[in-house]
């Protein structure tokens, strides 16, 4: 038993040996290396909250993997008339995946020709002919698609495609967030 111990002011005592508000010699304060040091810690720990939130959607919503092939027919894909320019193009397509987000989409398209039509770009657009052939004026330019050839093309913008026959592609489509989408309109204003 110690006698005259006082747990609260040896508490204090103790305590006060770790006040972040010590003055240092030279004027120095250690408060804001301190704080300095939590805002980093709490920072890194919202990061790792983040993560784990984001992994955990993922797992949830993350198609199961393949143990045999998948057949994904083309239906009726739908196209706003005003932007067929000549012929009675048909458009086929069918989604493949999807990213947990929601943000990518990876699907199969197909257009029996003739036919020439504008397309408008909504998000960015990688595309990869299968079949057919493709004439494109885009930006300005002229270009053909042949079987194995690939593309880009960009949120906001606008294409003339031209099938003469048959083509059949897959793409992928991305969604833009806000300050991409700023920063493009940014970076196209200065050049």
């Amino acid at each position: 038993m110690l006698v005259g111990f006082d747990l609260y002011d040896s508490h204090e005592a103790f305590a006060s040996s770790f006040d972040p508000v010590l003055e240092m010699p030279g004027e120095i304060s250690v408060a804001p290396v301190w704080a300095a040091i939590f805002s980093a810690i709490a920072f890194v720990a919202a990061l790792m909250a983040v993560s784990v939130l984001r992994a955990a959607r993922y797992l949830q919503l993350a198609p199961s993997p393949s143990v045999e092939p998948v057949a994904r027919p083309l239906g009726h894909f739908p196209v706003d008339a005003s932007w067929i320019k000549s012929g009675t193009p048909v458009f086929k397509g069918t989604g493949l995946s999807q990213s947990a987000d929601g943000k990518f989409t990876t699907g199969m398209w197909s257009c029996d020709g003739p036919g020439t039509f504008e397309w408008q770009y909504g998000g960015d657009e990688m595309v990869c002919l299968l079949e057919g052939q493709v004439h494109i004026e885009y930006l300005g330019r002229h270009f053909t698609l042949s079987a194995g050839d690939s593309a880009v093309f960009h949120a906001g913008t606008r294409a003339v495609w031209h099938v003469p026959q048959y083509a059949r592609k897959v793409f992928t489509l991305q969604e833009l967030d806000l300050p991409v989408r700023v920063w493009r309109r940014l970076l196209k204003a200065i050049r």
